[in-house]
């Protein structure tokens, strides 16, 4: 029996050996990331099992997973090849689950940016429609060498022909100055505490192209201004300086109505679509908001702040931003002019500063609307914020963004008086609210509309901006405003119309 089993033990000893080569042919297949030299017996050099180091297929490295004990050799290699399988499809499902979880976030933050950019046009859109569908009634008027049709949307002036631009909205912008302590309670100042219009500016911004332009008006320039006494009541109108226009007032939205009436009439009757009044603290919440203001010094200031040096550069911060658009000497008869080219100076580094932060995330704006709130008094919302700035945005701001009306500063019988020259101021608001056209043939006002309207006294209580809602009222010279006067300013009430009469030079 013993012999008659060798041929079948010899047989099974050479399958045996026959199937460890196939094994080792596959393996040597596999490729060899580091993995060692098989020994002549089929187990690996420095291992008890040949199994148990079999190469991932997939990455080179070496697998030190064990076969079952027991499997044979063809057995074995299937077993890794299909471990090698499953791990490369775990390692598959790992990098989808990835993605699937950056893919979810990624939508996530696209519906946010794209509902963000959803409240950004709906507010917008509000916007537009408030300013623009709202305009205020005006009665335009015109130098007496000018032909001007009776609505006021042709004229025509040293042989050109003017077409008015509708899609410019007028935005006036006042920085008031109260002579008072910064913890006293506002609401409780009485008639000449109120404060005046230090600066005024007139941005005409047009909707269509985005072009602006910022009319810079002298505080000193001499116009007709609405008077109250001091219970309120309309007693007459009188030329004064500009700035007293909002003395006469309450402080807020009836004093911002009145300079508005004023300066429509200054401007030959361009009524004014909004307005903002701000105090001047405003100016280092804003600069300090914007990360600070770069200027040259104009003038030499160290005896207010030692860094003021003339043709010093500096950024701006904090209170120093505001001594520097704020301070006059007040001993110069032309000191508020070298005062307003250093507000026009910064004003524009400004406007460039917001104008670049806001073109990467115009949030900016908003947020700088919402840091003002506690010193600004103003007839525009959020949402026009958002509209203007939006279509402020699509222009670059220049120095020759912003034109000073053009004049001369005399000595008045009591304080400086700004004398506009009014050929050139009628040819800024051509340039600014009209444009030039071809067209020769303009409806010509009836002869008594013209002779009013070429009245030689312009600027005649007749003109008035309209109120709409919180638009400027332009029809009502005789509302019903609570009287205050200018900070801190002397006053003398005659005893016949109980007038107040305000110092104009009595503020910084």
């Amino acid at each position: 029996m013993d012999k008659g089993k060798r041929p079948e033990a010899e047989r099974s000893a050479q399958d045996a050996a026959r199937l460890n080569a196939e094994l080792d042919q596959l393996l040597m297949k596999v490729p060899a990331g580091g993995g060692k030299s098989r020994a002549a017996d089929g187990t690996e050099a420095g291992q008890d099992t040949r199994d148990s180091a079999a190469l991932d297929g997939a990455s080179g490295k070496q697998n030190t997973a064990a076969a079952p004990q027991g499997s044979s050799p063809t057995e074995s290699a299937r077993i890794l090849s299909q471990r090698n399988t499953d791990e490369k499809a775990g390692k598959r499902r790992k990098q989808h689950r990835v993605l699937r979880f950056f893919a979810g976030v990624l939508c996530v933050l696209i519906l946010i940016a794209g509902a963000a950019a959803g409240s950004v046009w709906y507010l917008r859109e509000q916007g537009r429609k408030a300013l623009l569908e709202q305009r205020p009634e005006e009665t335009i008027t015109a130098p007496e060498d000018a032909e001007i049709s009776a609505d006021g949307s042709y004229v025509t002036y040293h042989g050109k022909h003017y077409m008015r631009n509708e899609n410019i909205v007028s935005i006036l912008i006042m920085g008031v100055d109260r002579n008072i302590d910064g913890d006293e309670d506002t609401e409780n100042l009485v008639a000449g505490e109120q404060g005046q219009a230090d600066t005024i500016l007139v941005a005409a911004l047009d909707t269509q192209t985005g072009s602006l332009k910022v009319l810079n008006i002298s505080r000193d320039s001499m116009v007709d201004v609405d008077t109250y006494n001091v219970d309120g009541e309309f007693a007459g109108v009188e030329e004064m300086q500009i700035c007293l226009a909002y003395a006469y007032g309450d402080g807020a939205h009836e004093s911002c109505l009145n300079t508005a009436r004023s300066v429509s009439r200054l401007l030959y009757g361009i009524g004014m679509d909004a307005y903002a009044s701000m105090e001047f603290p405003v100016v280092s919440v804003l600069n300090d908001a914007v990360g600070g203001v770069t200027v040259e010094v104009l003038e030499d200031l160290t005896a207010k702040d030692p860094a003021l040096e003339k043709g010093a550069r500096v950024t701006l911060n904090g209170d120093q931003a505001r001594t520097y658009v704020r301070t006059r000497d007040h001993e110069s008869l032309d000191a508020n002019n070298a005062r307003m080219a250093r507000q026009r100076q910064y004003l524009t580094s400004f406007l460039q500063t917001v104008q670049n932060r806001a073109r990467q995330n115009l949030s900016i704006v908003l947020s700088l609307y919402q840091a003002v709130q506690t010193y600004m008094c103003t007839s525009i919302d959020l949402s026009q914020t958002a509209y203007l700035a939006s279509v402020a945005l699509t222009r670059n701001i220049t120095p020759d963004t912003i034109l000073t009306l053009p004049g001369t500063v005399e000595e008045g019988e009591v304080y400086a008086e700004y004398r506009v020259d009014d050929e050139a101021l009628y040819q800024i608001i051509l340039d600014t609210f009209y444009e030039e056209t071809d067209r020769s043939q303009i409806e010509i006002m009836t002869e008594g509309d013209q002779e009013n309207a070429n009245d030689p006294g312009h600027a005649g209580s007749q003109t008035e901006p309209a109120d709409s809602g919180d638009q400027v009222d332009q029809n009502e010279a005789e509302g019903t405003s609570e009287q205050s006067g200018a900070d801190g300013a002397q006053q003398e009430t005659s005893e016949d119309d109980g007038r107040i009469t305000v110092d104009p030079n009595i503020l910084h």
